[in-house]
């Protein structure tokens, strides 16, 4: 990990950003995590220090609905080897249902990162 400083800012502020749309919507979010997009693991069951087989960034998904009550959303995105989910899934996901709900985008940098953005494995 170069900087998990950055790394755990960029999941907390993209789920903490996530939430609020969701509070504004009311809408309801679940958000998953798992060790096991490292790859095939050598042990069985990891620790919180298991670095994992597969040398490559990590997938990213998340999935919602809006509004809470009624949803007229459902939502699942998945990115494969971008990240943590708060880095690309839930950013993207936000977009979508705010677009969706809402005919338009609140916040132009962040469309414009995510439609900007190069998602490699590199």
């Amino acid at each position: 990990q170069k900087n998990p400083i950055k790394t755990a800012k960029t999941s907390f502020l993209g789920t903490y950003n996530m939430l609020e749309l969701a509070l504004s919507c009311k809408a309801k979010i679940l958000f998953a995590s798992t060790s096991e997009v490292y790859g095939d693991p050598e042990v069985n069951v990891q620790n919180e220090n298991y670095k994992g087989s597969v040398k490559q960034k990590n997938h990213s998904v998340f999935i919602a609905f809006a509004p809470m009550e009624n949803p007229e959303i459902a939502i699942a995105v998945f990115v494969e080897n971008a990240g943590y989910g708060g880095a690309w899934a839930a950013p993207i996901a936000s977009l979508m249902i705010e677009k969706y709900l809402k005919k338009s985008i609140s916040n132009p940098a962040k469309e414009k990162r995510v439609l900007e953005a190069v998602l490699n494995n590199k």
